[in-house]
């Protein structure tokens, strides 16, 4: 309705079917733990298979954490489902990432610049999908 007298235009199957189609695109628009894996890697320079692999390379285990902080932020899965997306962690390993990435961003302000920028991306590329 409000369409129609916005556009000054006839309530139709037409306006309806365009209505509805973007209302739906907006609902389908939702951020996914695989891009946020995605967006770390590019940012680590890393592959995504690095962040769910069983590596302990520092670089690599705090794109992870961070990865799983982002994850558990902006996401709604829970933290089984994070730990699985991350080569079958344990929901305990989830809690410590996000806990340790807390940490760190308490006392290096760069990697809370790094944090704060990869969430803005995050949160900007579900406007632009």
């Amino acid at each position: 309705m409000a369409q129609s007298s916005l556009n000054q235009q006839e309530i139709d199957m037409e306006l309806a079917k365009r209505v509805i189609r973007n209302f739906v695109k907006q609902i389908n628009k939702e951020i996914t733990v695989d891009y946020i894996q995605k967006l770390v890697a590019e940012h680590f320079d890393l592959g995504v298979e690095k962040l769910q692999g069983k590596t302990r390379k520092r670089q690599v285990v705090i794109a992870r954490q961070l990865s799983m902080y982002l994850a558990k932020n902006l996401t709604d899965k829970s933290l089984k489902a994070i730990g699985e997306n991350f080569g079958g962690r344990d929901h305990s390993t989830v809690i410590y990432s996000c806990k340790t990435v807390q940490d760190l961003m308490e006392t290096d302000a760069i990697f809370k610049d790094t944090v704060s920028e990869l969430e803005k991306k995050i949160k900007m590329s579900l406007h632009d999908q």
